[in-house]
């Protein structure tokens, strides 16, 4: 595994997310796990902190685990935790370094699930104010990772007011 050496990386702990990543790919069941999500998208989900399971019926599974019905439609939720667990990220986040200042540009707002079990709260708000000094972060104390399924009116909400606010 390649480590980022960084000092504040190396201060954090990993999240609920990526100690199951990482002891599933340690024990050798990551790949067969993920690589069958469309069976396990709900205790995958469960794993980084989705809150409101009131909602969950047999419409709710499908509408989740249809996209991952083979281990090749799996390939992108397989790589992409390996890619942050293991350092490959850093390339991507360089690649896309010369569109920082055009981002930069466009008006922003955060919304973030304080119970979010697959990244860290203040790892996303140190990312976000690093890129938008100004803009406004929203927190929402009783959503997890997917605040879409956790709080939707709430988001939406402030989906409408942004909008509203910034004219786009």
């Amino acid at each position: 595994m390649i480590e980022d050496d960084s000092p504040d990386r190396l201060k954090r702990k990993f999240t609920p997310w990526f100690e199951y990543v990482k002891s599933h790919y340690d024990a050798g069941t990551y790949h067969d796990i993920v690589g069958d999500l469309g069976n396990h998208v709900l205790s995958v989900m469960k794993t980084v902190g989705f809150q409101n399971t009131a909602q969950v019926d047999d419409t709710w599974i499908r509408a989740y685990s249809t996209p991952f019905p083979t281990r090749e439609e799996c390939i992108g939720a397989i790589e992409f935790p390996l890619d942050a667990l293991e350092g490959r990220i850093l390339a991507y986040r360089e690649e896309g370094m010369p569109l920082v200042d055009k981002l930069r540009a466009k008006p922003a707002m955060l919304a973030v699930g304080m119970m979010d079990g697959a990244i860290d709260p203040e790892v996303q708000f140190a990312d976000f104010k690093a890129l938008f000094p100004d803009g406004p972060i929203v927190r929402l104390p009783n959503a997890g990772h997917y605040c879409q399924e956790d709080a939707p009116e709430t988001l939406v909400a402030l989906i409408q007011q942004f909008i509203q606010m910034t004219g786009n």
